[in-house]
């Protein structure tokens, strides 16, 4: 080797350090249409077949810890260690009616108990067809203006044990809403 140094040496770095795991804690409002006002309970009629959405009716929809930054909120209702969902929607499915092409906005908000945040309210659009069961069925797509596809938000906080600023993504997954069947809106959560 000319001059005594090594070649194709590799150079050993330390894994980037997580973040410190938090405990996210909350709750989801929504409500169909433009200019409504987001609810724990929403409900809304196209050509006489009703859209629903329900959240937690006590102060908590969602909650969990972090593991090495991440929560992943997909599970049904609040119970034990379920960390929630942010609501579920459901569209009842006629019997008889009329073929019917969708477009519905809709509006999700989440306010948080843990950590210190300010409240996110995002836009979503309800696409698709109702048609008698089991033909139709629509999509939940989250169409803020901060991603393409599925919406990342950043959401700024304060980490609760020592004061100081941090930041978390969420990534809200569009949704297939099949007639009949409750779909529970979902996403994670990414400590930065």
């Amino acid at each position: 080797m000319p001059n005594g140094h090594l070649s194709d040496v590799a150079t050993i770095q330390d894994a980037p350090t997580p973040p410190a795991d938090i405990t996210i804690t909350g709750r989801a409002l929504a409500c169909f249409g433009a200019g409504c006002t987001p609810t724990n309970i929403a409900f809304t009629l196209v050509n006489g077949v009703t859209l629903s959405y329900l959240s937690s009716l006590g102060s908590t929809s969602f909650s969990g810890t972090t593991a090495n930054g991440v929560l992943a909120v997909n599970g049904s209702n609040l119970i034990g260690s379920i960390r929630g969902n942010f609501g579920q929607i459901q569209m009842n499915p006629p019997t008889t009616f009329p073929t019917t092409a969708v477009s519905l906005p809709f509006t999700l908000q989440l306010t948080f108990s843990s950590p210190a945040a300010a409240a996110v309210t995002i836009s979503a659009t309800m696409r698709g067809t109702i048609a008698v069961a089991p033909l139709g069925g629509v999509l939940l797509t989250f169409d803020e203006k901060k991603s393409a596809g599925n919406a990342t938000i950043k959401i700024d906080f304060v980490y609760p044990n020592t004061n100081t600023p941090g930041r978390m993504d969420l990534t809200l997954f569009s949704e297939p809403i099949p007639l009949g069947q409750a779909v529970s809106i979902g996403g994670f959560f990414e400590v930065r």
